[in-house]
């Protein structure tokens, strides 16, 4: 299983910088543009994250969501089309995930 921070020693084992976690929607808005893609956990401290994952979709950035329910909540409809993943994650699958993101940030 990867939490937070094991997901983000595989992607800076990988090679990517990465500027969270961030726990609360507040501290993820504040990073909206600052990274070329982004993995959002749907519940964040103090509730979900469809917030930034709306600010994330208008500044363009490419993103997908990781959760650890079975059975996650409904994605509101604007949000439907985002990919999901459910926890466990192993870390082979968390970098073919992000490389995609990054292709698909790379098309015209």
């Amino acid at each position: 299983m990867l939490p937070a921070m094991a997901m983000k020693r595989a992607l800076e084992g990988a090679g990517a910088t990465v500027l969270g976690p961030h726990t609360n929607a507040a501290d993820a808005l504040a990073a909206v543009e600052l990274g070329d893609v982004a993995i959002l956990d749907i519940h964040l401290r103090g509730g979900d994250s469809f917030a930034v994952a709306k600010a994330l979709t208008t500044a363009a950035v490419p993103f997908f969501f990781v959760t650890g329910y079975s059975d996650p909540p409904d994605l509101p409809p604007e949000l439907a089309d985002v990919k999901r993943f459910t926890k466990p994650l192993l870390p082979s699958s968390l970098r073919r995930a992000v490389q995609e993101l990054i292709r698909s940030a790379e098309r015209p």
